[in-house]
């Protein structure tokens, strides 16, 4: 379950200014050698230049080594880097954090946190992200690129009368189509000929596809917590705090199971279901993503006074769906079924007889809409890669505080083109949540669902039916087997109780998976109002003042509910944002 960091991520990817987290790469800083064994003098120094460092908060990184596999503590090692802000009094300790995924950048995250949500643990700790394994700066699990080699041309007619010249002109080629390989191994001899060039590229090319199976096969929720322990050990503490959300909270989990002894107070915020992990947790999603595009669209048309897309939501679905459309275009265009016409839809000439239109018309409309999907499931699809409406609705998923930018975006469209390091880090990002999705997937597809998923698809089904089949039915991990078995959480071991809070509509890990979560963990369970996948970093000063006290005070937790988030801003004019 990723967890965007939509307040900052999406709004800047949006406007053009710098991205605050997780997906522009670049050559890191003058961090120091990794540190090689807990108890080594950790180099604190510069992030990379893609780790966000707001000059007021101090964000430094360093690196440190850990066991590739840790049933060979021996054996290979891999490279981790994490961040630290430092506490600006007396620490009484850390605080980890993740943002979910599998495949989320943590780096920066509490950049962004500390001056909203968590500005006064600031003070109070050292607050300490881990990137996880497999991620860039985290020994990235990088596709291999198989080599092509062109051939060298023969010699020209005059250049074979001029055999002096022929020699000259063979030295030439094969000295540009041995540079050729100069990115993939590094090593290679001017001298060399083409085939030694090309013989040199493939063993490198095989090198590399045996090293991304060996870190494939160890990318994995346990193995990432036990990275976790290796941090506190090389920090020097006995004991870690955490806040996880999302995919956060089943590392979380699994890190209080495996060591109880050093659990301090864990916040999770908007927690899998332990028992789903992982075709059951994100087969599930799709009817209450459905639902809250519906509601997204309502609210749109309920403020038409400023937005100005449609005092209906079915008026507002028409306009987004032509944006969609039109950036997409495709099989690959995410379909959804319109909502239902109000009187608002009628043409004047049929307001004579509402209730006979209004019934004729709703029941017309989907028959209509699944048509058309079915005949544009056969339409070529679309190679753009870009920064859309279609990405920013998928962060209004989680966050209503998104919908009026989805609304600024909509009177103005503004597609952009992923920069080749967004496309590198989302490969990345995307074989993480390959590896640890599918190395750990206790629950058996459904093989079965594979010919109801290519029916649904040729017959029109919508964008949310089919995810949940696709999920469903083992697509998503082709052919590969469970290298390892789930922790089965307990909280049963924990000194002092963690804490669940849970959206009673969280489109990504349902309100239910949440309950079961707080039972296995013996946590206290918060209710929240509304929708918002991740309660503590929204606008929610009740949120916020409840996990801060959690920290800071007594661990005990009296509060058995939250409000909704508030929409800070209901007017986003994102060309004015820099």
């Amino acid at each position: 379950m990723a967890f965007p960091r939509t307040h900052h991520k999406i709004l800047s990817l949006m406007t053009g200014t710098a991205l605050a987290a997780g997906l522009l790469t670049s050559p890191a800083a003058a961090v120091a050698q990794a540190a090689e064994h807990p108890g080594d003098a950790l180099h604190w120094g510069p992030c990379p230049k893609d780790v966000l460092n707001n000059p007021a908060y101090h964000v430094q990184c360093t690196t440190f080594k850990v066991p590739l596999d840790y049933r060979k503590p021996g054996d290979k090692k891999i490279t981790i880097m994490m961040s630290r802000i430092k506490a600006t009094g007396h620490s009484r300790g850390i605080i980890l954090n993740n943002p979910g995924g599998p495949g989320g950048s943590a780096l920066n995250m509490w950049s962004w946190m500390v001056p909203t949500d968590a500005g006064p643990l600031h003070k109070h700790f050292d607050l300490i992200s881990v990137q996880p394994r497999g991620l860039q700066h985290a020994t990235p699990l990088k596709s291999c690129v198989k080599p092509t080699v062109p051939e060298i041309e023969s010699p020209k007619r005059d250049e074979k009368k001029n055999p002096q010249k022929a020699f000259a002109g063979a030295k030439e080629k094969a000295t540009k189509a041995v540079s050729k390989f100069q990115r993939l191994v590094g090593n290679v001899d001017p001298k060399d000929t083409a085939t030694k060039a090309k013989e040199k590229a493939q063993a490198e090319y095989e090198r590399c596809v045996k090293d991304y199976q060996t870190l494939f096969d160890q990318v994995t929720t346990e193995n990432t917590v036990r990275d976790f322990d290796m941090a506190r050990q090389y920090l020097g503490e006995q004991k870690i705090n955490y806040y996880g959300a999302s995919y956060g909270t089943w590392l979380g989990a699994v890190y209080a199971t495996i060591f109880p002894e050093h659990t301090g107070r864990f916040v999770l915020d908007s927690a899998v279901d332990p028992s789903g992990i992982w075709t059951n947790d994100f087969g599930n999603q799709g009817d209450m993503q459905r639902r809250r595009m519906y509601e997204m669209f309502d609210f749109i048309a309920a403020h038409d006074d400023l937005y100005h897309l449609g005092d209906t939501p079915l008026k507002v679905y028409t306009k987004w769906y032509r944006i969609i459309e039109k950036e997409m275009h495709g099989p690959g265009t995410p379909r959804l079924s319109a909502p239902p016409a109000q009187i608002g839809d009628m043409p004047p000439e049929f307001r004579h007889n509402v209730q006979l239109y209004l019934k004729g018309y709703n029941l017309a409309r989907p028959v209509a809409d699944r048509i058309e999907r079915a005949i544009r499931a056969w339409q070529v699809p679309s190679t753009k890669q870009e920064h859309n409406l279609w990405e920013l609705t998928g962060a209004a998923f989680v966050s209503r505080s998104v919908w009026p930018v989805v609304a600024a975006y909509m009177q103005k469209p503004r597609p952009k083109p992923l920069t080749k390091e967004e496309k590198d880090e989302q490969v990345i990002s995307a074989n993480v949540f390959m590896a640890v999705t599918c190395n750990e997937d206790a629950v058996k597809p459904s093989p079965a669902n594979l010919p109801a998923t290519v029916a649904a698809y040729f017959s029109g089904e919508d964008f949310f039916t089919l995810k949940n089949l696709i999920v469903t039915s083992g697509m998503m991990c082709p052919g590969i087997a469970p290298t390892t078995t789930p922790v089965q959480v307990t909280g049963e071991y924990l000194t002092i109780r963690p804490v669940v809070l849970q959206s009673v509509y969280d489109t990504q890990t349902p309100y239910s998976g949440g309950v079961k979560m707080a039972n296995a963990m013996n946590a206290y369970f918060v209710k929240t109002e509304g929708g918002d996948h991740g309660v503590y970093v929204r606008h929610n000063p009740a949120a916020w003042k409840l996990v801060n006290d959690y920290y800071l005070k007594d661990p005990v937790v009296t509060r058995a509910s939250l409000p909704y988030a508030t929409v800070e801003k209901m007017v986003v004019k994102l060309d004015a944002q820099k």
